[in-house]
């Protein structure tokens, strides 16, 4: 009767043990969940003043020195620039139009599109 009881207790143990890792597990995001938590966010700045190859390289190298930054794409023809900040980026609208005057050019509107568009 002795061996039954253990084996009994033995077994219920393990089943709570194997149920609160079950539990845990549950809460826990799956990896995709958290890199979708943390993916860049993208911006998108419109500029005036930006008229040449020139004016567009100043302004990518002058982002580019900036840490919070992942990636950026001064594209000439449209008279714009996509930034990519790092998750835990903290550069500000402010700081944008700074780095932008520092390149001779302002900003006309800053625009942050969703993940649909």
């Amino acid at each position: 009767m002795n061996l039954i009881f253990k084996t009994y207790r033995t077994a219920t143990l393990a089943l709570l043990a194997s149920a609160s890792l079950a539990a845990a597990l549950a809460l826990t995001p799956a990896p995709q969940a958290q890199a979708a938590q943390q993916a860049p966010t993208t911006v998108r700045i419109v500029l005036k003043g930006m008229v040449c190859a020139y004016c567009a390289h100043g302004l990518s190298q002058r982002l580019m020195r900036r840490p919070d930054l992942e990636s950026v794409q001064v594209r000439l023809a449209s008279r714009d620039a996509i930034l990519k900040l790092k998750p835990d980026s903290k550069l500000s609208e402010t700081d944008m139009r700074q780095v932008a005057a520092d390149a001779g050019l302002q900003i006309e509107r800053i625009e942050y599109p969703t993940a649909t568009e």
